[in-house]
C-alpha cells in the first residue's frame, strides 16, 4: 500500500486533517452571476428526460437545468417534444415523428450510432430553429444571455452562418473532442489539457475553465449496503474501450462473482450474449443485467463490493465510478484521464494484480467515506456555484473583460 493518497477517505489516510471540499468557497454571494437567461440547446436523438439514461450528455442536461434552475436564472430548453428538465420554458423544436425519421426508434439497450454531422437534418433543425426561438425570448442586445452548447462543433453553424451573431455561446460540459466555441468548460483538467493538445493549442486560455460532473445525491437513495457485498459490478457500454475484459479477468483472479450491465449486447441465448464488441458466456460467477434504470442501478450499486471502471483510454470524467462513490461503494479505475482526479491514489491499478489488491482493499473501506466525499465535490449544491463563478467571468467579458 502506498504511504499517502491524495483523496480523504483512502484507507491510507483515513486519520489525516479532515477534508475541506473546493466548492465550500465559492458559496460567497460575491460569486454568484447576476440573473442571467441560460439557453440550453439540447440534442436531435434524444428527449430530455430520464427514459434516455444511456445518454450521459442528455442526463447532465437534465441534472444541470435543475441545479441552475434555485440560483434564480432563467433556463430555456430547446429539444423534441418530451422533457424532464425543471426550466422556466421548455421549448420544442423539432417532432416526434420527424426523430423517428432522422434515427428511427430509440433503444436504450444498443450503443447508437450518432450523427454529429452540423449539416445532417437533425442538428439543422436543433441550430436553425433553437436561433430563431432563442432569438424570441433574448433580451436587448443580448447582454444577459448565454447560449449553451453541449455539441461544440455539431453548433457551429450558429456562428458560421451568423444564426446568434450578437451572442454569447459558450460550451459547458466538454467530454469530447470536437470543440468549437471560445469559451469552455471542461469536465477534468486531464482532458483540458488533451484536447488543448489535440488542438495545437499551447498557451493557457483565461476564460476556460474545469469544472467537475455533477450528480443529483436524490437519484442515489438506498436501502443501504448490502447484507453479504459478494459481487463485483461493471456498469457500462459493452464495447473493448470500456474495459468489460478487464473488469472479467479481475472478477476471475479475485474470485468474486461479477456483474454486468450496459447497452452493446444484441443477443441473448444459452447463456451467451452477443453484440457488436461482445461475446461473452454465462456461468455461475458472471451474470448480465441488462441495462438499467436510475433506482436499479444504484441498488446494484449499493449492494456491491466495489464498482469497476476499468476505461482503457483517456477517459474525460467516467461518472459512473462517482456514481459508485454516491452510493457509499468504492470505485476502482484504471490510472487514465480524470481518474486521478477523482478516485484514490490505493484504488487505481496499472496491472492486473494491483486491481485484485485494489478489490481487498475495498472491503476494509468505510462506506461512510465515499459516501461523504462525492456528495462534498460531485453533487448540485457542490457544483453549482462553480458555474456561478464561471458565468460571473463570462459576464464581464461584455464590459472590461480583463481590467474589470
Amino acid at each position: 500500500m502506498r504511504a499517502e493518497a491524495h483523496l480523504p477517505w483512502s484507507i491510507a489516510v483515513v486519520t489525516a486533517r479532515p477534508f475541506r471540499p473546493r466548492a465550500v468557497a465559492l458559496y460567497s454571494p460575491t460569486w454568484y452571476a447576476p440573473n442571467v437567461r441560460l439557453h440550453l440547446l439540447g440534442f436531435p436523438h434524444t428527449q430530455t428526460t430520464r427514459a434516455y439514461v444511456t445518454c450521459a450528455y442528455t442526463q447532465k442536461l437534465v441534472k444541470f437545468a435543475k441545479m441552475m434552475v434555485p440560483f434564480d436564472h432563467e433556463v430555456y430548453v430547446y429539444s423534441g417534444e418530451h422533457n424532464e428538465a425543471p426550466c422556466h420554458e421548455h421549448v420544442p423544436i423539432f417532432t416526434d415523428e420527424e426523430q423517428h425519421e432522422w434515427y428511427g426508434d430509440w433503444r436504450s439497450d444498443v450503443c447508437p450510432d450518432v450523427d454529429w454531422d452540423p449539416a445532417s437534418p437533425g442538428w439543422t433543425a436543433i441550430n436553425e430553429r433553437g436561433a430563431a426561438e432563442i432569438l424570441k425570448r433574448a433580451g436587448p442586445g443580448a447582454v444577459d444571455d448565454l447560449v449553451l452548447s453541449l455539441a461544440g462543433h455539431s453548433n457551429a453553424p450558429l456562428r458560421e452562418r451568423g444564426l446568434l451573431p450578437e451572442f454569447q455561446i459558450v460550451e459547458w460540459g466538454v467530454g469530447y473532442e470536437g470543440i468549437y466555441f471560445p469559451h469552455r468548460c471542461f469536465e477534468s483538467h486531464a482532458w483540458q489539457h488533451y484536447v488543448y493538445g489535440r488542438k495545437g493549442i499551447t498557451n493557457g486560455c483565461f476564460y476556460d475553465t474545469v469544472i467537475p460532473n455533477f450528480f443529483d445525491p436524490a437519484d442515489f437513495q438506498t436501502s443501504g449496503r448490502a447484507a453479504e457485498q459478494s459481487y463485483l459490478l461493471f456498469v457500462g457500454r459493452l464495447v473493448h474501450r470500456k474495459g468489460w475484459q478487464v473488469a472479467l479477468d479481475v472478477a476471475e483472479r479475485a474470485g468474486i462473482p461479477i456483474r454486468i450491465a450496459g447497452p452493446g449486447v444484441e443477443a441473448v441465448g444459452d447463456g451467451l450474449w452477443v453484440g457488436p464488441e461482445a461475446r461473452i458466456q454465462e456461468s455461475d460467477s458472471v451474470t448480465y443485467l441488462g441495462v438499467l434504470d436510475q433506482k436499479e442501478r444504484a441498488r446494484q450499486m449499493a449492494g456491491a463490493t466495489a464498482v469497476l471502471v476499468p476505461t482503457l483510454y483517456l477517459e474525460p470524467f467516467g461518472g459512473v465510478a462517482v456514481e459508485a462513490m454516491m452510493c457509499g461503494t468504492p470505485a476502482i479505475t484504471t490510472d487514465f484521464g480524470a481518474f486521478p482526479e477523482t478516485v484514490p491514489d490505493d484504488l487505481r491499478f496499472r496491472t492486473l494484480q494491483e486491481a485484485v489488491e485494489c478489490v481487498d482493499r475495498a472491503r476494509g473501506i468505510d462506506r461512510s467515506l465515499p459516501w461523504n466525499y462525492a456528495r462534498e465535490n460531485f453533487s448540485l449544491e457542490a457544483v453549482g456555484p462553480q458555474y456561478e463563478r464561471w458565468f460571473r467571468q463570462l459576464q464581464g467579458l461584455w464590459g472590461k473583460g480583463w481590467d474589470a
